[in-house]
């Protein structure tokens, strides 16, 4: 009787301290998954700018992984990709680097600004509908007529954090 009480006893610890385990990297997980999104809520709300070339313009950033990434990497330096029209209805060029991919069904419109397999770089000025990752938005001041400001053919366009604008101003002189 006694070796049968042990024996459950026993069994009961180990019960226990498998159960407590499993619960401790049940919250591990969970505290590793929290801080992604502490992050993307930073990105949610900060901003980033483009110049296209003949205007600088503000880029509202989306809170998901994929704008906070991005906004990680131009902390450190401006990311500069070359753009060319595609289908008369966006602007697309490589990053030169990959993001991490919030895809989802999605209509675009005019400002628009679009992750695309996870590589490319996308401003809309004009509709699209099909399955993207949302990186932001042009802001309200500057989403009208991109199409005109973009004009036809290739562009340059350089990614620069708030921080990092005034500096770059003064060495391009001084663009709007």
């Amino acid at each position: 009787m006694k070796k049968s009480l042990l024996i459950m006893t026993i069994l009961l610890l180990t019960i226990c301290c498998v159960g407590c385990g499993s619960a401790s990297k049940s919250e591990a997980k969970q505290e590793k998954q929290a801080a992604p999104t502490q992050t993307n809520a930073q990105a949610q709300g900060q901003s980033i700018y483009a110049d296209v070339g003949k205007k600088i313009i503000k880029i509202d950033l989306t809170g998901n992984s994929s704008s906070a990434a991005l906004l990680k990497m131009l902390e450190t330096k401006n990311v500069t990709i070359d753009m060319h029209d595609f289908g008369n209805f966006e602007k697309v060029g490589e990053l030169g680097f990959t993001l991490p991919r919030n895809d989802e069904e999605i209509s675009t419109d005019q400002g628009d600004v679009i992750l695309y397999q996870g590589s490319r770089f996308v401003i809309y000025y004009d509709k699209n509908q099909w399955n993207f990752t949302r990186l932001g938005r042009v802001s309200k001041e500057d989403n009208h007529d991109l199409k005109g400001l973009f004009g036809p053919g290739n562009i340059t366009c350089t990614l620069i954090t708030q921080n990092r604008l005034e500096e770059y101003k003064k060495t391009k002189g001084n663009k709007k």
